[in-house]
């Protein structure tokens, strides 16, 4: 296993900053000329700017650990101002739209359209830039005043930390929150109902100048995302700066976990043999201690047995202790289910699309900072891929992932051969030594000679018996088997459809659907590996 040079970087974390302004932050009566208005725009984005520029630090992030990347919606003032601010910083910048981009735009609210023609050039404008990497529909609800609600609600579920942009006159936000709120001072009820960290930025006008005034609320609450501790020896090639590419994150993450995996796994495996095997000889040389004894009390071999009994006793728990106290199932687990996961982000490395099925899986909650941040980097850097024939994809994504030789169909197949010959030849030691176990005993009854003999078999086969069906048990051979039998035949229907499939939308579904299902079965392993022992 190679250890990466303490110099290079760690893996960074996305912070994701929700952002809600007000549409009119000029007041709608006044007699401003353009020349003043675009005095205003400019200063209020210069202001905007530097507080996002000075963000991280009254976080408390560090460069090289974190990075950010700005959630809002498109509206006019308050909202085209974050979106222009984040382009300055080049701060990525995912759009969280009530509906349809189009309709979006030609919404009409109680006071007429919501965008005039010149404010949709400028929405468009905004939405071609480089730094924006998803827009994205969270709302199916019938109505405008539940469809802005929706946006309201999923903005402040990602974000760590949510800013509010509220143009003169606003009203002063309390910690009663009204529930019936709307726009950014709903949002900022919202946050203050959950008691998550906000910060409220009050503009005044002077001069026809802008001034901002920042107030947090329940700052105290803000925790810096962090890896979980088993992968915080992962790090990024000692030459990458700034946001890294998806492609240099996944491989980090992906040779690190896999060395670290299996690792692990080899070591539980050599603990489970000697701790079985073990406390086996430990039983053995009991017996037959036992046996000379009844013998010959005097028997030196009786003394040599008891000792070679306890040193074995002795091993067998030291090695169980030792599993226990390293974590060796939780890092295992935790390094192996990491690895999964930057190979199916890689899987879309030609897809831009939100990788929801990362966050609808039963992932550890320890997890969950990385899974966002693989998800910002994927969107990042497929966002502006060049037009390729989805066909191509297709064929290519079936190739590597699914039907060749390193894909998913292969090693399902391997691993059902493994476990079907493991459970097998686990249960053939099983009914071999209990039948012994059971003859001897009959012998025994019957007074057959040598009884004690017979006596001692009739211990330790019963013993050697249930070691093998524990060994099988911390082999998780019978789970392995039934579920790679599963899989195969859900991943040779999944193939089938992914072959035949007639359109972009449906193969993305598919796709989607694969990788879900392959991440499944890593999530429920997770469940029944982290915290297991030695049966």
């Amino acid at each position: 296993m190679s250890h990466a040079s303490s110099t290079a970087p760690p893996l960074p974390l996305v912070v994701q900053v929700g952002f809600s302004g007000s549409r009119h932050l000029i007041p709608k009566d006044s007699s401003w000329t353009e020349k003043q208005k675009a005095s205003f725009h400019t200063h209020l984005d210069e202001q905007l700017t530097a507080f996002l520029k000075d963000l991280p630090s009254q976080l408390g992030l560090s460069a090289p650990d974190h990075f950010l990347c700005g959630i809002s919606q498109i509206a006019i003032g308050g909202d085209a101002a974050f979106t222009r601010a984040c382009a300055a910083l080049r701060i990525p910048q995912r759009l969280f739209l009530p509906q349809h981009r189009e309709e979006y735009l030609r919404a009409d609210g109680s006071a007429g359209p919501d965008f005039s023609p010149q404010e949709i050039a400028t929405a468009r404008e905004l939405l071609a830039s480089s730094h924006i990497i998803q827009e994205r529909i969270v709302s199916d609800a019938p109505d405008r005043e539940n469809r802005f609600h929706d946006a309201q609600l999923e903005l402040l579920r990602v974000s760590d930390v949510v800013i509010c942009l509220l143009a003169p006159g606003a009203p002063k936000a309390t910690d009663s929150p009204n529930p019936l709120a709307t726009g950014t001072q709903g949002l900022i009820d919202l946050a203050l109902k959950n008691q998550r960290p906000v910060a409220i930025l009050r503009l005044t006008i002077e001069d026809h100048l802008p001034r901002l005034d920042a107030v947090w609320k329940h700052e105290k609450r803000f925790k810096p995302p962090v890896l979980p501790h088993e992968l915080t020896g992962v790090h990024l090639p000692g030459s990458t700066t700034g946001i890294p590419k998806i492609a240099t994150y996944t491989e980090a993450l992906l040779e690190s976990g896999s060395n670290i995996a299996d690792s692990k796994r080899n070591l539980f495996k050599y603990a489970a043999v000697f701790i079985i095997g073990f406390h086996l000889l430990a039983t053995i040389c009991a017996v037959v201690a036992l046996v000379l004894y009844f013998k010959d009390p005097t028997d030196p071999t009786v003394h040599l047995l008891l000792y070679m009994e306890l040193a074995f006793l002795v091993s067998g728990l030291g090695v169980h202790v030792y599993l226990h106290i390293s974590h060796a199932c939780k890092v295992w687990a935790v390094s192996r289910v990491a690895a999964e996961i930057a190979r199916s982000v890689q899987a879309f490395a030609r897809h831009h699309v939100y990788l929801s099925h990362l966050f609808q899986l039963p992932f550890h909650r320890g997890l969950r900072p990385l899974l966002r941040t693989l998800n910002v980097l994927h969107l990042r850097s497929s966002s502006r891929r060049d037009a390729e024939n989805w066909k191509a994809r297709r064929d290519s994504y079936l190739r590597t992932r699914l039907t060749g030789a390193d894909g998913q169909i292969s090693y399902y197949k391997r691993t059902h051969a493994n476990a079907h010959c493991g459970l097998r030849a686990a249960r053939a030691v099983f009914y071999l030594c209990s039948g012994f176990a059971f003859l001897c005993t009959v012998l025994k009854l019957a007074h057959f000679q040598p009884t004690e003999w017979f006596g001692a078999f009739a211990i330790v086969l019963p013993v050697l018996a249930v070691g093998g069906l524990s060994l099988a048990a911390a082999f998780d051979l019978e789970a392995r088997h039934n579920t790679s039998e599963e899989m195969l035949a859900d991943l040779e229907i999944l193939e089938n459809a992914l072959t035949v499939a007639s359109s972009e939308r449906e193969f993305t579904r598919l796709l989607l659907e694969t990788e879900a299902r392959l991440l499944g079965e890593t999530a429920n392993w997770f469940s029944r590996r982290s915290f297991t022992g030695v049966a």
